[in-house]
């Protein structure tokens, strides 16, 4: 069978928090690779479960999954997989379908149309409950550092974003609201690691807007093209010296953003006071435009991620899997793994 044709069985695609994996949902069943050292890790067919959208909880055996919209698996459904007992353990039902879903250790934050839900993970319970403009596109981020508890979800007003902070007891402890952050409808939102900083773009999509959560400041304006796109992906490296964005024109943009004097912003960001702004010093009055492109990837729908090696991983549904290494001083990417991921056909480093 062509890679085209089992492309088509591909429902969804998500990384886990720390990139270490990647999972892919087709229609009966799932997939689950590892990203550095490329490899199938879980395999599991299906003749009764029908899911859509999937997120991973780190390395652990659970998953957690949306409906995939018929009769017994609604999108107003999340099941909670175990994969250690190969069955649901846990399922969740809502009043409205289930746009977006994002999971950390003790926390699941749950995006509707008109409502994101931040919920317990050790009894399932809502915590809270926050109404947002409407959000059919499930736009929302978690911060992945398991020491910070910062989520980015749609404010009450049109492209209005609101920050919130909780401490480990799950107390909302800090809250912010970026207002207007494009002129045209807001597309993604996505936290860098620590949740410091807030990256957005619109539905035109061809900037992306990089702001410091405190002070609300745009720090960095990143231009991806003249002609809009649809961006899909929008990803930091885990120092938040490099942002790389996915999108329909089939290209990979990758950016580097640091301070005028060209130190590494996570470095500088020490130097500053605690009530200030982490990030509060890095503002550039100009466009940046990315410095290294990967191409021909997919039009359809491409997720990119960097893992804590500073290896960038590209996953499309169209069945493909990248691993690229980032040369920053030849200002390129190189490809080190190729794969057709439902195959494992693999083809190893080449500069483009």
């Amino acid at each position: 069978m062509s890679l085209k044709e089992l492309a088509k069985q591909i429902v969804s695609i998500s990384f886990n928090q720390d990139t270490t994996f990647f999972a892919c949902v087709i229609k009966k069943g799932f997939r689950v690779f590892k990203c550095d050292q490329y490899a199938k890790h879980v395999e599991r067919n299906f003749d009764k479960y029908r899911f859509g959208k999937v997120q991973l909880l780190y390395r652990s055996e659970l998953m957690f999954f949306v409906g995939n919209g018929t009769k017994q698996f609604s999108k107003k459904q999340v099941f909670i997989w175990d994969d250690q007992k190969s069955k649901i353990i846990a399922e969740l039902c809502f009043t409205s379908p289930v746009e977006s879903l994002h999971v950390r250790e003790d926390i699941l934050l749950v995006v509707n149309q008109q409502q994101t839900q931040i919920i317990n993970l050790k009894d399932l319970e809502p915590i809270k409950d926050y109404e947002t403009y409407q959000n059919s596109k499930g736009i929302a981020s978690v911060c992945g550092d398991p020491r910070e508890k910062v989520f980015a979800i749609l404010g009450k007003k049109k492209n209005c974003v609101r920050i919130i902070k909780y401490n480990m007891r799950n107390q909302p402890i800090f809250e912010n609201e970026i207002e207007n952050v494009h002129n045209h409808p807001l597309h993604v939102i996505q936290l860098n690691y620590n949740g410091s900083l807030l990256a957005t773009t619109s539905d035109e999509g061809t900037r992306i807007r990089i702001f410091d959560v405190i002070s609300k400041k745009k720090l960095f304006e990143l231009r991806r093209g003249s002609s809009p796109a649809k961006i899909f992906n929008i990803a930091f490296n885990f120092n938040s010296t490099l942002v790389a964005v996915t999108s329909s024109s089939s290209t990979m943009h990758v950016f580097q953003i640091t301070t005028d004097n060209g130190q590494n912003t996570k470095k500088n960001s020490k130097k500053k006071k605690k009530k200030r702004s982490l990030f509060s010093s890095m503002v550039s009055p100009d466009a940046i435009e990315s410095f290294a492109r990967g191409r021909d990837l997919s039009k359809k729908y491409t997720i990119c991620g960097f893992n804590k090696e500073g290896y960038l991983f590209v996953v499309t549904v169209d069945g493909t899997f990248y691993k690229f290494y980032v040369d920053l001083e030849k200002r390129k990417l190189v490809n080190k793994v190729f794969t057709e991921y439902l195959r494992h056909n693999q083809n190893f480093d080449e500069e483009i």
